[in-house]
């Protein structure tokens, strides 16, 4: 979350600058609240599947991998439900959930890269006693 939420919203956003559709294409309505910042790319998009990979990535490390398998299958499908929203929501264009969708996925590997780390350290010293 806070990979996509810094470099997606924060970073990528602001200097992309592109203006929502519903600016552009005249008769577009925005159904629901209108967000006001940079429409490339979509910041839902990418939390969505950064939050569905980690899920993908490290659910086994802590639960059977049948149901952890399940859980992120489940977690996909509504990452996939919320991408598409953006688009049928009239506030993004295809190419803006589809780079919030990589770059989501990219998110989420980082994180299990990361925390893969970590935990090998704190596995290494628990299993040293100390």
């Amino acid at each position: 979350l806070s990979l996509s939420g810094i470099f997606t919203n924060l970073v990528i956003k602001n200097l992309v600058d592109r203006p929502r559709p519903y600016t552009m294409i005249t008769g577009l309505e925005p159904a629901g609240k209108i967000p006001v910042d940079s429409s490339f790319p979509s910041g839902h998009s990418s939390v969505a599947f950064a939050m569905a990979i980690v899920f993908l990535l490290t659910l086994s490390w802590i639960m059977e991998k049948k149901k952890a398998m399940i859980i992120s299958v489940v977690f996909i499908v509504v990452a996939i439900l919320i991408a598409f929203s953006r688009l049928y929501l009239g506030v993004h264009y295809p190419t803006d959930v589809l780079c919030g969708m990589l770059l989501g996925i990219a998110y989420g590997i980082i994180a299990k890269v990361i925390v893969g780390k970590i935990r090998e350290r704190f596995m290494k010293r628990e299993e040293e006693g100390l």
